[in-house]
This record gives C-alpha cells, structure tokens and sequence, in this order.
C-alpha cells in the first residue's frame, strides 16, 4: 500500500510541475513577418509591438492588440497629424496569408509572410539612411 502511495505523489507532483501557467503563452498566428501587395513590410513581434517600412518607403512602427486566435488591431505610433487604427486578419485556411484595413478605407490590402531576417535587413537597410541623428552622430 505505501509503495502505491508513493507513485500517487510523485504522479501528483508531475501534474503540478506541468500545469498550464508554468507554460509561457503561444505566440499569436499574425506574429512574424509580412510583406503587403502595396509593398508595406511589417514585423509583428511577441512583444505587441511592430516595425515596418510602408508602401512610400518611410519607417513606421507601433503597437497591436490581440483581438482572437485570427486578428489583430495595431496602430502606428510613427504618424503624428493622424492614428489610423488597422485591423489583419489571418486567412484561415492559409496561416501564410492575411489582410489588413486602415480604418475608413472601403478595401483590405492582401499580405503574405516573409522571411524574418530578410524583412529584418530590408527595414535597416531602408530606415537607417533616413533616421534623424544629433550632429554628435552624424559622420560626414
């Protein structure tokens, strides 16, 4: 009987040292990389934050919220005359494929996920030319 009772704790203690809140949280669908028809570059990081170049070739970046296991809401932070919020959803049946609207637009703009380092150096290579530096940075 106590050697029955041992195998019960020690099951006892694998349950609980594998619950569920000892799990760090799955990563939503849409986190990841993006490249847009319009050209547009998004990262999607666990974060909840995102990184990008858009379609005129200007950096952009800000934050998303997770609305389902299917769809988030983000908005640019870049932007000060206006926010437009934007929600992706991701298709279904083709986790490589979303779309995105910017909120008042009539029309989503279609989307499929890169490669990470790719759109990694695409933003760099891009954004750093352009990014705003104090003259203690600036090599001439």
């Amino acid at each position: 009987m106590l050697k029955y009772f041992c195998h019960v704790i020690t099951l006892g203690s694998l349950l609980v040292s594998c619950s569920p809140k000892d799990t760090a949280p799955a990563a939503h669908v849409l986190v990841g990389a993006w490249q847009a028809e319009d050209q547009t570059v998004f990262i999607f990081r666990d974060d909840h934050t995102f990184h990008g170049i858009d379609f005129r070739q200007i950096e952009i970046w800000g934050t998303w919220v997770k609305l389902s296991e299917t769809r988030i809401g983000f908005q640019s932070l870049r932007y000060d005359g206006y926010y437009n919020p934007q929600y992706a959803i991701i298709h279904t049946n083709n986790f490589e494929q979303m779309d995105y609207i910017n909120t008042g637009n009539p029309s989503f703009t279609a989307a499929k996920r890169i490669d990470l380092k790719k759109a990694e150096a695409f933003i760099e290579v891009t954004a750093e030319p352009k990014v705003l530096k104090p003259k203690s940075q600036v090599v001439e």
